[in-house]
């Protein structure tokens, strides 16, 4: 009995077809991913291109000190408010991050900041949102909406800002 050969030209196209779903497979692990120990520096667009700052740690899986972004805004009652919300202890995972806090300390009680932002395939840039919403009687409303941030590894400081 004699059994059926494969032309080469079909062995070729299956050898590239495993080839490619095996790279398909590795390919995410590689992606989006920010750099170990890497400075990111952009601005928050809307708020008159106020710094943001985030300084990865040395696994690549959290942030560092001092990391954050700075807001400006003018609250209800006329009251200017700049707020610094930053992502310490916040988790990157699959080169992503997001996180909501409330905070007592500054300005309105409470208030919430929302920060979301993903790391570039290659990992030379992050992006993503940001936003802060609080008030009281002595301050008012105090809120930025949704605002859109850039950075990018290794650049140098913003000028203005902090």
């Amino acid at each position: 009995m004699r059994l059926p050969t494969m032309k080469p030209t079909r062995k070729l196209a299956y050898g590239a077809l495993t080839f490619a779903a095996l790279f398909s497979l590795v390919l995410p692990a590689l992606a989006a991913a920010p750099k170990k120990g890497g400075t990111y520096r952009g601005t928050v667009a809307g708020s008159a291109g106020q710094p943001v700052a985030l300084y990865v740690s040395k696994t690549g899986r959290r942030f560092r000190y001092p990391s954050g972004a700075t807001l400006v805004m003018q609250c209800s009652t006329g009251h200017p408010l700049r707020v610094s919300p930053n992502p310490l202890g916040v988790d990157i995972k699959n080169g992503k991050f997001s996180f909501k806090a409330t905070d007592k300390e500054n300005g309105p009680r409470p208030n919430t900041v929302t920060m979301t932002g993903k790391f570039s395939d290659d990992g030379k840039k992050v992006s993503g949102t940001i936003s802060y919403e609080g008030a009281d009687d002595q301050w008012g409303t105090c809120k930025t909406g949704t605002l859109k941030y850039t950075a990018k590894l290794g650049a140098a400081r913003p000028s203005g800002g902090r």
